[in-house]
């Protein structure tokens, strides 16, 4: 009976320690987290850590500049997330799968780099240096602007999402100082994904000073919307 009382004293001491590290576990050697909705896990590749984001940002999530990020296929943000991406960020799309983000109908994105501090989307195999146009999705918004006719939804890995409707000043956010790399990669002949897709994308959103290169297909799809991109640049 005494062993049996140590033993629970020592799960509950082990509780409490886990309660206090931020939901973050310890799975198969690999420490996981949860922000916002989504899923990071961390891992290390030639002694240096990688963050995986996977999942669906319901709430607010942060890629922040100190760390190296990696798009764990499709990252979703949702009706009521924001997700900011910090200056100087650099983020890998995986090229397992179809790596994307996409910003649903109601959630929105900041990512404001600078002109000394861009915001850096690439390939993952740039780390060996094996990068290739279309190895990962891009970056994909949906908004509630009008679109001209019905269009069928695009389908990569999955859904991506509805867009159009008929708010033509919709904010789905801001890109600015961005750079987009290898992008383009599809998951089926039918349908196409593009370094930067804007799908019925509202005048409040803000496209600045983008660079799309290496990539696969168009640089910058527009379907409908109302956004601006006078100011934003293609390669």
């Amino acid at each position: 009976m005494k062993g049996l009382k140590f033993g629970m004293l020592t799960i509950i001491m082990v509780l409490v320690l886990a309660s206090c590290r931020k939901e973050e576990e310890i799975y198969d050697g690999v420490a996981l987290y949860h922000e916002g909705g989504a899923t990071v896990s961390i891992y290390e590749m030639d002694g240096k850590d990688y963050h995986l984001l996977s999942g669906h940002i319901v709430g607010d999530f942060l890629m922040s500049s100190d760390k190296e990020w990696v798009l764990d296929e499709d990252v979703n943000v949702e009706n009521g997330g924001h997700l900011t991406i910090q200056p100087g960020t650099k983020i890998y799309g995986s090229i397992i799968g179809v790596s994307y983000i996409a910003v649903q109908q109601g959630g929105k994105i900041t990512a404001n780099g600078t002109e000394e501090s861009p915001i850096v989307l690439t390939s993952f195999n740039s780390l060996k240096q094996t990068e290739e146009a279309g190895d990962w999705g891009g970056i994909i918004i949906n908004g509630f602007a009008p679109v001209d006719s019905h269009i069928e939804e695009c389908v990569l890995k999955r859904n991506t999402g509805v867009f159009g409707g008929e708010n033509a000043t919709d904010n789905s956010g801001s890109i600015r100082n961005v750079i987009i790399e290898y992008a383009g990669k599809t998951g089926n002949t039918k349908c196409k994904a593009n370094a930067l897709s804007l799908y019925g994308v509202g005048s409040g959103t803000i496209i600045e000073n983008i660079t799309t290169r290496y990539g696969h297909l168009d640089g910058i799809e527009q379907i409908g919307g109302t956004v601006d991109l006078t100011n934003a640049s293609e390669n």
